[in-house]
């Protein structure tokens, strides 16, 4: 369960993924019901700062504190990931190639 779905339940890394994704979005043209479930959780109709400041603090309420931290610690950048997957194709191809005959 989450905060950003229909139950109400206690937030967790699934609503992290919501509004990091979320990030910057317009959602001036939504209710603010509809905003609130892309991650707008100051009920401004913008998802800024403002709302990972309140997603913190929500989330550590519920998990304890230091819990947010380790969330971040234990979610990969994306770019970091695809990185990682490109060096280690490069090095891959590198390793594959034959030395010319003499």
């Amino acid at each position: 369960m989450a905060i950003f779905d229909n139950t109400g339940g206690p937030v967790t890394a699934a609503d992290w993924a919501i509004l990091r994704s979320n990030k910057e979005k317009d959602v001036s043209g939504l209710t603010n019901q509809a905003a609130y479930f892309l991650g707008d959780l100051t009920a401004d109709l913008k998802i800024d700062h403002d709302d990972f400041v309140v997603f913190k603090s929500l989330y550590e309420a519920a998990h304890g504190t230091g819990s947010f931290a380790q969330l971040l610690a234990s979610v990969p950048e994306p770019s970091t990931l695809s990185l990682l997957l490109i060096c280690a194709f490069a090095v891959g191809r590198g390793t594959r190639r034959r030395m010319p005959t003499a």
